[in-house]
């Protein structure tokens, strides 16, 4: 939930420490003796900014979502049990 607190420059922040040409993900690549990639002249540009989108966009979701889950009645819970509903299914 946190990614929803922090404004969008905050995420911008995050992602040129992560991406940058001597980001962390850079650092760890070549720790394990890889190359380092510039992230958005690559194919993976695009990933990579779907991964960010996602990861700030996550917080509002899961909040969506678990009202939802919150908001459902406990009858149906109980006739559920009942009826052998186990948790998975």
């Amino acid at each position: 939930m946190t990614p929803m607190m922090v404004p969008a420059a905050s995420v911008v922040v995050v992602w040129r420490a992560l991406f940058h040409d001597n980001g962390y993900v850079n650092a760890i690549f070549e720790h394990l003796g890889l190359d380092s990639i510039r992230w958005l002249n690559s194919g993976y540009g695009m990933a990579v900014v779907v991964l960010i989108f996602v990861w700030k966009t996550m917080g509002y979701n899961m909040v969506l979502f678990m009202a939802g889950l919150a908001g459902i009645p406990t009858d149906y819970l109980e006739v559920a049990k009942q009826e052998g509903a186990s948790a998975w299914w």
